[in-house]
């Protein structure tokens, strides 16, 4: 359910039922329940989209919740999540972009978060890193590449237009118990805009990594990885 605050923002709440079978591999252990899980939540959403994502305004969402096992009592975590975003236009078809966004699991069975890929932590492979912690912070700068583009033939031709360009650095890991590293990586992207509904996105770069989360200002634990990454994927820009 669905209740508008006002033209921007809402609050929310969902509820899923449903049952869940876990085996432990390589042991006999294994346990059926039955899961109710309940989610409340705040978002404001007043973005200006452009050709491939949000230009201006801002997206925020806030969620609190709680899973249980009703039958056995067998599960019992909470979760917290938190995404904001901001757009900051420079000029009419500029846009510096940041997102700040964590998610959080904790209690007897909580369940696992991934991530990693276009979408998130760019240049490490989809859903590769996973904990019942994780946090991302990308910043994006957003401009125009190529505006228009055609391909004659003799018997007609192609047209794109609206071919953006990103250069992006990207922060963020997922744990357990406690984060060791920051993950991270910087480069450069390029979205299409195919029909209207669909974007396609290649980002290429370098991964880097901060080797001691405690310690992020000592050049002695900043680590570049040899080679670029390159990513193909399709979806709107953050």
């Amino acid at each position: 359910m669905s209740y508008p605050l006002s033209a921007f923002q809402r609050i929310e709440t969902s509820v899923n039922f449903r049952q869940s079978y876990k085996e432990w591999f390589g042991t006999d252990n294994s346990r059926r329940a039955l899961l109710l899980s309940n989610f409340f939540g705040y978002v404001k959403d007043n973005s200006l989209w452009g050709p491939s994502g949000p230009m201006d305004g801002e997206r925020i969402n806030i969620t609190f919740g709680n899973t249980i096992d009703v039958q056995h009592s067998k599960v019992n975590f909470y979760t917290i999540i938190f995404d904001a975003r901001k757009y900051f236009r420079l000029s009419r078809r500029t846009t510096y972009a940041v997102r700040a966004m964590t998610r959080y699991n904790h209690g007897k069975e909580a369940l696992r978060f991934y991530m990693g890929g276009s979408w998130d932590l760019r240049g490490y492979k989809r859903w590769s890193l996973w904990g019942k912690k994780i946090f991302v912070i990308n910043n994006e700068l957003r401009y125009p590449f190529i505006d228009r583009f055609m391909i004659n033939f003799p018997f007609g031709g192609m047209a794109f237009s609206s071919i953006r360009g990103a250069t992006f650095v990207d922060l963020g890991n997922a744990w357990d118990d406690q984060m060791d590293n920051v993950l991270g990586s910087m480069g450069f992207g390029i979205r299409f805009r195919l029909g209207g509904v669909l974007v396609l996105r290649y980002d290429f770069g370098k991964k880097f990594t901060f080797n001691d989360a405690n310690d992020l200002f000592n050049p002695e634990k900043f680590s570049i990885q040899s080679g670029i990454f390159n990513q193909f994927f399709f979806g709107w820009d953050f």
